[in-house]
């Protein structure tokens, strides 16, 4: 098991992972490892051990236990891609209590959008006459941030990793 995790995380690290994604992936996979122990063989690993073993653990958060599952779950596609194991990844479930928790997502609605918008633009004016902040270099440019990350449809981290050569005109 050890050796799939260290092959698994170098080609994904060369491929399409940056240092942050690589260091975080491999924390959770690597606890993991010691959760069913290092030297379990590869094709022992089943469903129930990435669930009870992890996923269903009473000491992490659920929104950690999220986090967890999706690094998981790109893991169990590569060994299955490469058919190490025979997984399926889509009977990852995670449970609260000993039943299932549906996943749950928090969208900024209008108002909260409006809410934090005026906020910035009230506080920029502020800095601005207390002289914080000038009209040439101010945080006003994240109202055309969130507006961009709430129309784009772009998660977070792509949105920040964007550069000039990224956009096609």
């Amino acid at each position: 098991m050890e050796n799939a995790l260290k092959e698994f995380i170098k080609i994904k690290s060369q491929q399409d992972w940056r240092e942050n994604t690589t260091r975080n992936t491999k924390y959770v996979l690597e606890d993991f490892i010691r959760s069913i122990g290092p030297q379990s063989p590869v094709e022992s690993v089943t469903e129930t051990c990435f669930q009870s073993h992890f996923l269903n653990r009473d000491d992490i958060k659920y929104e950690t236990k999220l986090s967890h599952k999706k690094k998981l779950k790109t893991f169990l596609l590569w060994l299955d891609e490469n058919k190490l194991a025979r997984l399926t990844s889509s009977k990852l479930h995670i449970e609260n209590n000993s039943s299932e928790q549906a996943e749950s997502i928090n969208y900024f609605t209008r108002e909260d959008i409006e809410k934090l918008t005026s906020y910035i633009s009230s506080k920029v004016a502020s800095d601005i006459k207390k002289g914080f902040q000038t009209e040439n270099f101010n945080a006003l440019w994240l109202i055309d941030f969130i507006h961009w990350q709430r129309l784009s449809g772009m998660r977070l981290s792509e949105t920040l990793h964007l550069r000039a050569g990224d956009i096609d005109t």
